[in-house]
């Protein structure tokens, strides 16, 4: 092989790395900002009743809802 091709090859892999990472980052955000419209709309809260005791509020029912749904696969194996 010559060394621009295994160099090319390399550049490639990173590329796909960086965007693979990229999109599971997204998918992240994305699955926070609909948990937080979700707990929004639950609990019937405003722009104005955001403040640290929600924010808390909002972590736990993050790990309930991926306790919940980490529960739900792994009763389908």
């Amino acid at each position: 092989d010559p060394k621009w091709r295994s160099a090319y090859i390399k550049f490639r892999n990173q590329r796909i790395i960086q965007m693979i990472i990229g999109i599971i980052v997204v998918l992240f955000l994305l699955t926070l900002a609909a948990l937080f419209l979700n707990y929004m709309t639950t609990y019937n809260l405003t722009s104005n009743d955001l403040n640290l005791e929600v924010a808390k509020d909002f972590f736990g029912y993050c790990l309930r809802s991926f306790g919940r749904a980490i529960d739900k696969i792994s009763s389908l194996f």
